[in-house]
């Protein structure tokens, strides 16, 4: 047995089979790790239905739902189980100053979720979710009542998410750019000061040097300005469940979609993507 083993631990099949068993291991926990992720990023980035409450009063909130919880201290010798209520995500930050709102159970009246609804996602102030009313170019209204003006909002999310690329190339690539040589000479001028060569050659170079950069910079400035001018030409009036309107420019839009009416192949291209 003695030698069975002498053997076997100078054929180095121990170490061979202990890397294999810590390659299998190491793959199963970053299987684990990646599955994990899609469990949590599931919960963020699926695109989640959208849920209408109408309220003992007759008031409507719509939103994701995101939590039920037991309303704490709230139970009794009548009601052992206690109250519950709901959290939604209501979004439309700019209209209510909030983003989640608590919806107790017992006040609601009926439950919906309209097919039509749409959730917006924005540059700022986060989600929006409501519907569309009106789109404008300029001054003038670009749809009538009887056409569909999600697809043409949609069309127009396209043109604007292009003019903003174009914007985003030109503010920091090129201009960037040219403001890092202009701050580079600047130093360079300051430094010729300093040194009591301020009229000599070379300052007058750079001086030169910066004139062309900066006749550049208006150049390129002048393409940004013709670039923002056309972004906020396009205007999107939005309606919340309340009736509540939000007018805004389309460029603040970056996509729409209408959850209740995806199937779920949609939405795992949609998270996919996300």
């Amino acid at each position: 047995m003695s030698d069975y083993l002498k053997r076997f631990f100078d054929s180095g099949a121990l170490f061979i089979w202990l890397c294999g068993g810590a390659l299998a291991v190491s793959l199963l926990m970053i299987g684990g790790l990646v599955l994990l992720i899609l469990v949590n990023g599931m919960g963020y980035f699926w695109p989640k239905d959208l849920v209408q409450y109408t309220l003992q009063d007759g008031t409507k909130v719509l939103g994701e739902l995101v939590d039920t919880e037991m309303i704490p201290e709230s139970e009794s010798s009548d009601d052992p189980e206690g109250k519950w209520r709901i959290q939604l995500k209501v979004g439309n930050r700019d209209l209510y100053g909030l983003d989640f709102r608590w919806v107790d159970k017992a006040d609601i009246a009926a439950t919906e979720y309209p097919p039509d609804v749409i959730a917006f996602e924005r540059r700022e102030w986060g989600n929006f979710y409501g519907w569309v009313k009106d789109l404008y170019e300029d001054d003038r209204l670009l749809v009538p009542e009887s056409q569909d003006k999600m697809a043409k909002l949609r069309t127009l999310m396209e043109s604007t998410n292009r003019l903003q690329e174009q914007i985003d190339h030109l503010e920091r690539g090129e201009i960037g750019t040219l403001n890092h040589r202009i701050e580079e000479a600047r130093l360079k001028l300051r430094s010729l000061e300093l040194q009591g060569r301020s009229g000599s050659l070379e300052s007058e170079k750079i001086k030169e040097h910066v004139n062309g950069v900066e006749a550049a910079y208006e150049l390129v400035n002048t393409q940004l300005m013709a670039l923002y001018e056309q972004l906020n030409r396009y205007r999107v009036t939005l309606a919340d469940v309340t009736g509540r309107e939000k007018t805004l420019p389309v460029a603040t839009l970056i996509r729409a979609w209408v959850p209740n009416s995806m199937s779920v192949p949609q939405k795992l291209s949609m998270y996919v993507k996300n």
